[in-house]
Formats: structure tokens, sequence, C-alpha cells
């Protein structure tokens, strides 16, 4: 009896269940059902995601990928009907979202577990270490480059003019990079500028033997997370220069003090791979017999008689404890006993170098062409320079619009 009552009651829950899953328009409405809630909520969640953007307002400026951020573009009829206001609100919208920087690591350390090295061009190779990728310029840059610096040397005749183009860790550090990562060729982009600058009066500065030399004993001229050499490299970079314009070096007139020891650079923002090692940032304080400086931040109208900004230490950008980060123009005068007078034209990579060469100059000015605007031509002579050095990374070289600009050529 109990069997035959089981029996009836499987029968109807069979039939129910059939008639369920039988019914197509049933089925697509319980489909229907589901997207429609899904499509709300995630509308729901965007919405009170931009809301929150708008009441909190924009940021404008990233510490953590140390760049600005785009702002809510204005409507108007050129931008609206260009496609420009889509495209900006789009790049606003990516820039402003709330928890961004949360999502993004997220994302990062997502692609390292699938076993990602790449990201926005920056590799993440053996030893902790982040490593840039080389742009590798078209031949005709490369032309363009050196014509710049010979057209120098010729219209400055009475002027001694040095190039140092600093190779990066992607040309010293090749071993470290993952496997089948190219290089860029770093090296026979250097040897093609060094080789077309032949003859024409102007020095080159090579440190590449030196640095391959010592990177291949330990010694850390770059740091893991950041594409500017350490004080380290900077100071091999001036010993090299010194003896290239016949400056009398003492060497024990530097040493070596850590100022900070968790430093993560910009190549971690940029890439998002913080899992790389942190290092520490060193300066070389000079001993009492080095000649005194007083440093003008001209765009500041700010004095000082120290290279470094302490305060800058707590700040994302660390590096910018050198000489306060980059300014268009920085003037230097010196106790040094004589008539000299050096102008640097540079890039970042510099702003770690110039505490060690400007003691030995009467006088040092240092633009930076990407913010630099005014004539150099009248710079030079108020300066009465002697000497200019031209002082880059290899990476930003060529890839420098504003060099051009600035030397007027």
């Amino acid at each position: 009896m109990i069997d035959k009552q089981h029996e009836r009651k499987s029968a109807k829950y069979n039939q129910h269940i059939a008639h369920q899953t039988s019914d197509p328009n049933r089925t697509d409405t319980r489909q229907y059902n589901y997207y429609t809630k899904l499509s709300i909520t995630f509308s729901v969640i965007v919405i009170v995601l931009v809301l929150a953007n708008i009441f909190s307002g924009s940021a404008s400026f990233s510490d953590e990928e140390n760049r600005m951020l785009s702002q809510r573009p204005e409507p108007n009829y050129f931008n609206i009907f260009s496609g420009r206001y889509e495209s900006d609100f789009e790049s606003y919208i990516n820039d402003q979202f709330p928890t961004r920087t949360f999502y993004t690591r997220i994302k990062t350390t997502a692609d390292v577990v699938t076993g990602k090295v790449e990201s926005n061009n920056v590799y993440l190779c053996y030893n902790g270490y982040l490593i840039e990728k080389f742009q590798r310029p078209s031949k005709k840059s490369v032309k363009s480059t050196a014509d710049l610096f010979k057209n120098f040397a010729k219209t400055h005749a009475g002027i001694k003019s040095y190039v140092l183009t600093v190779p990066t860790a992607a040309s010293i550090m090749k071993s470290k990079l993952p496997l089948n990562a190219p290089d860029g060729h770093q090296d026979e982009y250097i040897n093609n500028i060094y080789s077309l600058l032949k003859r024409s009066g102007v020095y080159t500065i090579d440190v590449r033997d030196k640095f391959k030399k010592l990177a291949s004993k330990g010694t850390q001229l770059y740091y893991h997370s950041d594409h500017h050499w350490t004080s380290t490299g900077a100071y091999i970079a001036f010993l090299l220069t010194a003896k290239k314009m016949g400056l009398k070096v003492n060497k024990k007139k530097h040493k070596a003090s850590i100022v900070k020891n968790d430093f993560k650079g910009m190549l971690a923002s940029k890439s998002g791979f913080y899992m790389c090692r942190s290092d520490n940032i060193d300066v070389y304080l000079p001993d009492n017999n080095t000649p005194v400086s007083i440093l003008t931040y001209v765009d500041k109208q700010e004095k000082t008689t120290s290279y470094y900004k302490s305060a800058n230490l707590n700040k994302k950008d660390a590096y910018t404890v050198f000489t306060n980060g980059n300014h268009p123009l920085i003037k230097i005068r010196t106790s040094a006993d004589n008539n000299n007078s050096l102008l640097i034209i540079k890039d970042s990579y510099a702003n770690c170098f110039i505490p060690f060469i400007a003691p030995y100059f009467k006088d040092t000015a240092v633009i930076d062409p990407r913010y630099y605007f005014n004539d150099i031509e009248k710079l030079i002579n108020e300066q009465k320079i002697t000497h200019v050095l031209f002082l880059y990374n290899a990476n930003t070289l060529s890839a420098d619009k504003n060099l051009k600009t600035a030397l007027g050529y």
C-alpha cells in the first residue's frame, strides 16, 4: 500500500517537472527575469559609483601613478560633434573610477598568477627587478638627434660640448629580463649615436663597459622598482665624466648615506607589479672641504644650500629628494676656485648626478627642455658658459621633442 502511494506521488512530481521543462515560454520568461535583474543590479552599481565620484569631487593627481588625471570635460558644440567629448568622458571615468587602484592591483596580481610578465611596457624580471622596455628609435630619429648635437657644437665653437647617453637597465642587466624578452638593441642605438658624433667637436662619454663590469659583480646601479639609476650609478658616471673633462676629483670626498630603506618607484606604479623589491635611497654627502653651493630654483624663486629635499622622502616619488625634482631652470653658484661655467641640458637622470659635478664649477645652470621655454642663447651669454653637458637616458634621448625646440634647430 505504501509503495503504491509512493509511486503515485513520484509520478505526479515527474509530470510536474516535465511540464515545467517542456514549456519553452516558461523557460524563456525565467531567463529573461534573471538577465533583467542582473542588468538592473549592474546599472545601479555603475550609477552609484559615478554619483559617488561626482559628489566626492575629482582628484587632479595620482600619487600612485605619478601623473595628472583626466578631468570632467566641458560639453560644448565642438567637443560633442567631433566625438572628443565622448572620448574625454571615457578617460575621465576610467581615471576617476572609485577604488580604481584597488581593482588595478587585483587585476595585475591575477595576471602574474597566469604567467604574465609584462604590463604597460614594464617587465617583471628576475631577483625582484622591474625593467622598462626599451623603445628603439628609427634611423631617422637617431640621425636627427646626432645632428642637434653637431649643430650646437658648430655654432658654439668656444664651448666644450659633451654628450652622456645613459644606458638603462634593459641594456646593462639583460640577463635579468624574462625569457625571450627583447632588449631593443640599445647598445646598437648608442653606438650609432656616438658614431655619428665622431669628428664633430662633441665629446662622447660611454659608461657601458664600466657599468656592465660592475653589474656583473653585484653592484646595484639601478633601482629594483624605478627606471632611474641609483646614486652609485650616477657617481660612477660622474667619475668617468670628470676624467673626460679633465677635472681633478678626490674620491675620498664622497661618502654614501642611506636616507630611505623602503623606496618603491614609478615602475611599480606604472606596471602594477607591487611584488617587486624595495630599495635604499643613498645620498653622497661631501666632506667639509667641498665648495659651498647655493641653488636657486628660478621658477619658484627659492634658494637653498642643499642639493636634497629631505621632506620628499615621505612622498610617493621619493626620487624627488634630488634637487627637489624637475625644474625648468636651476642656477647654482659655488665657491669653487675657477671661472668655469657649466650648462647641463637634461632629463631626470641628471638630478642625482648634479650634486657630484656642480661643486667643480663656479657656476652651473641646469635646464629641463620639457619645462624650459626661454632663450637658451641668452642664458649661455649671461652665464658665460664654458662647458655644456647633454645628459639623457637612452629611452628618452631621441623621444624628447622638446630638446629640438629648446635648441632652436
